[in-house]
C-alpha cells in the first residue's frame, strides 16, 4: 500500500557542507515573533527558513515522548522497518482508500478526534503552541487545519514521524513533488490554499544520536522536477543529471535542530532529505506542511 512512501528513504552520511547556502535564520522564540509576516516571506523566498530554539521545554518534550512510547504499537502506521508514523496521513489514506466516501469521511473525523484528545493523551497542548507560533508570523491571518472533503472533519495538522536507528532515513524530495503523487487530496487543498511552494514545519522531539540531519540541496523545484530511479539523481529541465550524493556536483547545507526546537522552511521548493539515523535512539519529530489561503485571510496546516 505504501510503496511510494517506502521510496522516500535512502542512505548517505553527511560530509562537506555550506553554512550560508540558504538564508536560514536561527532565532529565539521572541525574535521569531518579530517576523510578523514571516510565513509570506518564506513563501516568497525572501527568507529560506527558520530554526526556532526552545519552542517546547525539556519537560514538555519528555512528556510527549513518554506518552508516545506508551502508545500501542498497533496504532502506529508502519511504512517500512525503519519508519513509523502516527496518525495516518492523507498520503497514506490516499493510497489505501480508493477514494471511498465512507473511508474518507471516517478519516477526517478521526483527524478531529486526534487533535481534540492530544492534550489528554500526550500531556501537552501541542496545537495551541504551534498556533501561537505560526499566528505570530501569519500577517494577521487565522491558522487552522483545512476542512475535509464535503465539509466533514479536518485534515490532521501534524503527525509523528519516527525514524529507527540504523534503518530510518528520508530520501530526497520537495513538497511540490507530492502533488502529482496524491492528486486527489492536493486538488481538494488547492481549491482553498496555495499548495504550490507549500512550506514545511516540524518540531524536533528527539534528535538522532548521530546523523538524522535535515539536508538542503542547492537544487530548486524550478530547476528539477524529475527524480530518477535510485532516488539520488535529479534531472533538470535542460536534461542535465544531478547526483545528490556527488559532493563536487551538488552543494548542501545541514540543519540539526535539538529537542524542543522548531523548523519552518521552504520545503515545497528546496530539494531536501533526512540523513541516515545512526546510534541507539530513534529520531522523533512532530509536524507537517502549511501555506497561505487563496482568500489571503488564513493559513492552513496539514499532514
Amino acid at each position: 500500500m505504501f510503496n511510494y512512501l517506502k521510496k522516500l528513504f535512502s542512505s548517505k552520511a553527511p560530509q562537506k557542507h555550506y553554512d550560508n547556502l540558504f538564508d536560514f535564520r536561527t532565532v529565539s522564540v521572541d525574535e521569531f515573533k518579530t517576523y510578523t509576516n514571516g510565513i509570506q516571506e518564506v513563501y516568497n523566498r525572501k527568507i529560506d527558513g527558520f530554526l526556532i530554539k526552545n519552542v517546547f521545554t525539556p519537560q514538555e518534550v519528555n512528556t510527549i515522548l513518554g506518552n508516545l512510547k506508551r502508545l500501542q504499537k498497533s496504532r502506529l502506521t508502519t511504512i517500512n522497518d525503519g519508519f513509523t508514523s502516527y496518525p495516518m496521513s492523507f498520503a497514506q489514506i490516499d493510497q489505501g482508500s480508493e477514494n471511498s466516501t465512507e473511508a474518507l469521511q471516517a478519516y477526517f473525523r478521526s483527524c478531529v478526534k486526534f487533535v481534540e484528545t492530544f492534550p489528554e493523551v500526550f500531556g501537552v497542548d501541542f496545537e495551541a503552541r504551534i498556533q501561537e507560533m505560526l499566528s505570530a508570523i501569519s500577517g494577521g491571518r487565522e491558522v487552522h487545519a483545512p476542512i475535509g472533503f464535503e465539509g466533514i472533519g479536518t485534515y490532521t495538522p501534524f503527525s509523528f514521524r519516527n525514524l529507527k536507528p540504523e534503518k530510518g532515513r528520508l530520501k530526497a524530495h520537495c513538497g511540490n513533488y507530492f502533488h502529482k503523487e496524491f492528486p486527489h487530496f492536493f486538488s481538494h487543498l488547492s481549491s482553498t490554499y496555495h499548495v504550490k511552494n507549500q512550506l514545511s514545519y516540524f518540531v524536533m522531539l528527539q534528535p538522532a544520536e548521530k546523523g538524522g540531519e535535515l539536508t538542503l540541496f542547492d537544487v530548486e523545484w524550478k530547476d528539477a522536477e524529475i527524480r530518477l530511479t535510485g532516488d539520488t539523481v535529479l534531472q533538470t529541465h535542460k536534461g542535465k543529471l544531478l547526483d545528490l550524493n556527488d559532493f563536487a556536483q551538488v552543494k548542501r547545507m545541514y540543519i540539526k535542530p535539538q529537542a524542543g526546537d522548531m523548523i519552518v522552511f521552504a520545503g515545497g521548493q528546496i530539494w531536501h532529505r533526512v540523513e541516515d539515523v545512526e546510534g541507539g535512539i530513534y529520531r522523533h519529530t512532530l509536524g507537517g506542511f502549511l501555506s497561505v489561503g487563496k482568500n489571503d485571510n488564513s493559513i492552513g496546516y496539514w499532514t
